[in-house]
Parts: structure tokens; sequence; C-alpha cells
């Protein structure tokens, strides 16, 4: 069986750099915590753990690391009061998503956010301005509610590029003056493209990552689309030998959150399956 890692495959720029940012607060010693997760992917959070790194920073006076995905300025103003040090490892992108929302809402827009409801980036990018910030997910929500004077369009970085594309296209017809922010990471566009270049020349898509990653979402519905079989793990140890039986090829793909390390495991794993 002939296996090919996607090159765009693993940690981007902004969880590494988080990661890094995390495990020099650790060795610097004292309490560190993460507000939350710091990624979505449950084995790096639990090597954080290992290192000293809490995910619940509601403990003694430490330092607290400010997830990837980033935090609304209330809940940062929280973490200050309980008299913690904060050390901001949110994305950079995120940062500036963050800081348009500020500004647009300072200026008297509206702004309509293409998010997945709930999801930590989401929730952070909307908090910058709750009164003015009206989440978006699907075609049918660009098309309810009342238009705005003064609008502004942007989105979660991870949020699929066709629908972002669709609702812009909804809302520009109901608002023509609507401003419109590509805020989409290139790297989780990019990672997405690769995935589906090597689908194309393989039997199966393999995708490696956290089931709570958006990013690896998008890669395991690149399966779905394709009409190739896929399956979506999150290690090694979910990969059942039966489901490659008779396949020629596979393509492997890892979401943005997703180690290095976690990946290699699961190439390993299909090399032993190959030879069975």
């Amino acid at each position: 069986m002939d296996i090919q890692l996607v090159p765009t495959s693993g940690f981007c720029a902004g969880v590494r750099r988080a990661v890094e940012m995390a495990a020099r607060a650790a060795e610097a010693g004292g309490p560190v915590y993460t507000a939350g997760p710091l990624i979505h992917n449950r084995q790096m959070v639990e090597r954080l753990a290992s290192m000293g790194v809490n995910p619940d920073w509601e403990g003694p006076p430490g330092t607290v690391i400010v997830r990837a995905h980033g935090l609304p300025p209330g809940e940062l103003a929280r973490i200050a009061a309980a008299g913690h040090r904060i050390v901001d490892a949110t994305c950079p992108r995120v940062l500036h998503s963050q800081a348009a929302i500020r500004d647009a809402a300072r200026s008297g827009s509206t702004v309509f956010l293409a998010g997945d409801p709930g999801h930590p980036e989401t929730v952070g990018l909307a908090g910058q301005a709750p009164d003015r910030v009206r989440v978006v997910a699907t075609v049918d929500g660009a098309e309810s509610g009342e238009t705005a004077g003064s609008a502004v369009l942007l989105a979660q970085t991870t949020f699929s590029r066709s629908l972002f594309e669709a609702i812009a296209a909804v809302l520009r017809r109901r608002m023509p003056g609507i401003v419109v922010l590509d805020t989409l990471c290139d790297a989780t566009e990019r990672r997405q493209e690769e995935a589906r270049r090597f689908l194309a020349s393989a039997d199966m898509l393999v995708v490696v990552g956290g089931k709570d990653s958006a990013n690896t979402a998008r890669l395991a519905a690149i399966g779905a689309e394709s009409g190739k079989p896929a399956v979506w793990v999150e290690t090694e140890a979910e990969l059942e030998s039966e489901a490659f039986r008779g396949v020629g090829s596979v393509a492997v793909a890892a979401g943005a959150s997703t180690p290095d390390w976690v990946t290699e495991g699961v190439v390993r794993r299909l090399k032993q399956i190959s030879r069975q």
C-alpha cells in the first residue's frame, strides 16, 4: 500500500507559536494555566499538562496563556482581576480579525461574522463588540434578519471558503454597500487544496486530528465530497486493518492543530498494516 503524506500537514504557524509559548512558560516555573484547551488537540493538551500547564486557570495566581483561538475582552479582564499574568498566544491572524471588528464597531457598522456558533474563535471574535456582531453560519442565516445601513463581513479563520463566498453573495445583494474582508487563513485553504490534489490519485483518505478541530473537520469533509473511502482518527490506535483491505494507495492529511508525532504514529501504523 502506497502511503503519501500531504506536505502541508500538522501545526500551522499560529498553533506552533502558542505551543512554544506555553512550553516556555512551563520551563520558567510557577503555576501555568491556559484559558481552556490551548489548541483543539487532546494529545497535545495532555502533553502540556504533563509539563505543568493546567487548562483551568482558576487557581493560585500565576501565568495564563491565552489560547490560539483568542478570548473575549471580558474573559481577559476576569483573568487579570484574579491576579494572573497574561501571555497572549492568540494567533496573529485572529488578532487581526479582532482589531477589524473593533474598528468596524467604533465606526458604527454592523459586523456580520461568518463562523461556527460556539467555536472558541467565533466566541472570542464576537466578544470584541457583542452589541454590533451578528454571527452567520449558513446562507439561510444571511437571508434572514434586518439589513444594516453600514456593514462589514468577515469570517472565522477556519471557516469554509465556499460557504463564506455564498454568504457574502447574499449579503452583497441585500446590502450593496457592505465591506467584505477576507480573513480566512490561507494555510488552512492550502492544506485543503493539497488534500484534494493528493486524494485525486489515491484510493483512500486518512485524516489525523482532534474531533473538535474545525479545520480538521474541513479535511474530513473533503473525503466525503470525493466519494472515496475516508477515515478520521485522532491517533494510530483508531486505525483498523480491515478498513484498508484491498486499498492500493492512501493520502494522509493532518489538521493544523495536530502534532507531528501523532501523525508520524499514524503513518507508522499504516506501514505496518500494508505489510500484513
